[in-house]
């Protein structure tokens, strides 16, 4: 899994491949990234989009995915950033059980793909971490008193 950081007022020339797609799957998905980028996402100031998160079949429900995610949200919540993301059905549910919100659908060509033709775009607002108080402040703040 990897996350591109933007903000919402980003071009998208900024976000766009330097060399052809000639794979027509993976140039329908650089269209649906980009088309649900433009469409949902471009309301948030500043965000983290994880590209892409997967696991081999014989790894899956063993939680790799979700440290993963979290590592990606510990990211998050030291810059107060939200975090997005595209998924398919298996995508929607393992999402929103992490606090994930539907933004909407995103609707593929129909005959590409294999076990949905709808994508939702999701995200999960990540409030930046307050600063701990030291051990120092609260002893002044206790004599202070």
């Amino acid at each position: 899994m990897s996350a591109a950081q933007g903000h919402g007022g980003q071009s998208n020339a900024e976000h766009e491949t330097k060399m052809p797609i000639e794979d027509p799957h993976l140039g329908i998905f650089y269209d649906l990234v980009q088309n649900g980028r433009s469409e949902f996402v471009k309301r948030y100031p500043q965000f983290m989009y994880l590209q892409l998160l997967a696991t081999h079949p014989n790894y899956r429900g063993q939680g790799y995915a979700k440290d993963l995610l979290r590592a990606y949200m510990v990211k998050a919540k030291q810059k107060g950033n939200v975090l997005t993301s595209f998924g398919g059905p298996f995508g929607y549910i393992f999402f929103s059980g992490l606090g994930f919100h539907d933004l909407g659908a995103i609707a593929l060509p129909s005959g590409i793909a294999s076990d949905t033709v709808m994508v939702k775009a999701m995200s999960l607002v990540v409030p930046k971490e307050a600063r701990r108080r030291s051990i120092v402040n609260a002893v002044v703040n206790h004599i202070t008193r």
